[in-house]
């Protein structure tokens, strides 16, 4: 069985004035995704309850990582991933 995962990371936003009281979500057509949610399993996976909500402890925590033993920072993990290299 092949499987897919798929995280939405910073999708969520706060609705705009701009957009009818909307969020940017809520406006955009999103045909692809709609796709894909029709047909997968969908929900939202917390932290323990003393753990920020960010980016990089949860993708940490979704990949089986302890975010309370490896927690290296947003900052680190960006570093890396444009190679721009740190020590």
């Amino acid at each position: 069985m092949k499987k897919l995962l798929v995280i939405l990371d910073g999708l969520g936003d706060l609705p705009c004035r701009d957009l009818g009281g909307k969020t940017p979500l809520e406006a955009a057509r999103t045909p692809a995704l709609d796709s894909l949610a029709s047909r997968a399993k969908t929900g939202m996976l917390r932290i323990a309850g003393d753990v920020a909500p960010e980016s990089d402890v949860g993708v940490f925590s979704v990949l089986g990582y302890n975010p309370f033993k490896y927690h290296v920072g947003r900052g680190a993990l960006e570093a890396f991933g444009i190679n721009a290299g740190f020590r």
